[in-house]
């Protein structure tokens, strides 16, 4: 008795765990597939992963990347860094790998194209201080 009871309590949440993400959809093509995690209206929202061609595991607004997240693309590369509209947007880091070597790219994108390392909408920046009252401050030059 406790066998079958523990098989029908096994297929529930196989059963609820299959409709999750049969029921909640992620958009980019390359990440849709198996997907667990936060749904809202049909649509991966919140806290998730998505499994597809590639792998992604973070935060998702309206089915597509928004916020932190790690993506694993199917070759090994990595981006781990910030999303908005499922384009990277932000701070991150990529790893990847070039003829055969590692190589790590660290700075900022916007709408999915890497701007550089210093970030772009910040016109002025900090470059030393000395004690409490003295900065060194100079123009952003990107």
């Amino acid at each position: 008795m406790k066998n079958i009871t523990l098989i029908i309590i096994l297929l529930v949440l196989r059963l609820s765990i299959s409709a999750q993400s049969d029921s909640c959809k992620v958009l980019p093509g390359k990440i849709s597939g198996i997907y667990t995690g936060k749904c809202m209206n049909g649509l991966a929202n919140g806290k998730g992963k998505s499994i597809g061609e590639d792998t992604y595991i973070g935060t998702f607004k309206d089915g597509l990347p928004d916020g932190k997240g790690k993506y694993l693309f199917k070759n090994g590369d990595i981006f781990q860094g910030y999303w908005q509209n499922g384009q990277k947007d932000g701070k991150g880091k990529f790893e990847y790998t070039l003829n055969g070597k590692k190589c790590t790219l660290i700075g900022y994108w916007r709408k999915d194209e890497y701007v550089g390392v210093n970030e772009p909408d910040v016109a002025y920046r900090v470059t030393s201080s000395t004690g409490i009252m003295n900065y060194g401050v100079e123009k952003n030059e990107s």
